[in-house]
C-alpha cells in the first residue's frame, strides 16, 4: 500500500515439479511519494519524477533463482550527494549473480549542478553508468541503494563548452571556454 493498485502480476506454479514463476510490473510510480513511504539510502533525494518497474522470479523447489527487476526512470529532479539533478531518465537493472544482486545503473542526465558552486559550473548533457554489488541476502531495495558500494564509475558530460569524463577519481577535461 499505497501502490497495490500499480501493480500488475501474473503467477504460475508446477506442483508436480514444485517451480514456478512470477512476473510483475508498474507502472509511473511517484517517486517522491515512495520515498516519503519507504526511505532507502537511494543516491538521489527526488523532488519530482516516476519510475515504471519489471520484475520476474523464477522458483525452483525452495531455492529462489534467476530472479531480475529493471527500474525505467523518467523526468527525476533533485539532488545527489553534492550535485543538483535536472531532468534524469534511464534505467536501473538488478539480476541475480551466484550469492548477489549485480546492479547496472545507465542514465542520462540534462544537467548537473554543483550544489556549492556557481550556475557556470553547470554540466549539460550528462551520462553516468554505474554498477553496484550487494549480498542476496540484504534484498532488492539495499541491493538499488546501495550507494557506498559503486564500482567502476563513468561520468561524461559537457562543460565550459567543452568537455568532461571521470574514470573513477580521474578526471579529464577537454576543449574548455
Amino acid at each position: 500500500q499505497p501502490y497495490s493498485k500499480l501493480i500488475s502480476s501474473q503467477l504460475s506454479w508446477d506442483f508436480v515439479n514444485q517451480q514456478g514463476r512470477m512476473r510483475a510490473t508498474a507502472k509511473a510510480v511517484d517517486l517522491v511519494a515512495l520515498q516519503a513511504q519507504h526511505p532507502v539510502n537511494w543516491p538521489v533525494r527526488v523532488s519530482t519524477g516516476s519510475v515504471d518497474y519489471d520484475g520476474s522470479w523464477h522458483w525452483q523447489a525452495k531455492n529462489l533463482s534467476d530472479n531480475k527487476h529493471q527500474f525505467q526512470l523518467a523526468n527525476v529532479n533533485g539532488a545527489a550527494q553534492d550535485y543538483g539533478i535536472t531532468n534524469m531518465s534511464g534505467d536501473v537493472q538488478v539480476a541475480a549473480v551466484d550469492d548477489a544482486l549485480q546492479s547496472n545503473y545507465n542514465l542520462h542526465i540534462q544537467a548537473l549542478q554543483p550544489l556549492a558552486a556557481s550556475n557556470k559550473l553547470l554540466i549539460n548533457n550528462a551520462h553516468l553508468e554505474l554498477n553496484t554489488t550487494s549480498p542476496k541476502s540484504k534484498g532488492l531495495a539495499k541491493a538499488v541503494s546501495s550507494v557506498h558500494e559503486w564500482q567502476d564509475t563513468n561520468f561524461k558530460g559537457h562543460f565550459l563548452g567543452g568537455e568532461i569524463r571521470s574514470q573513477a577519481d580521474a578526471w579529464a577535461l577537454t576543449n574548455l571556454n
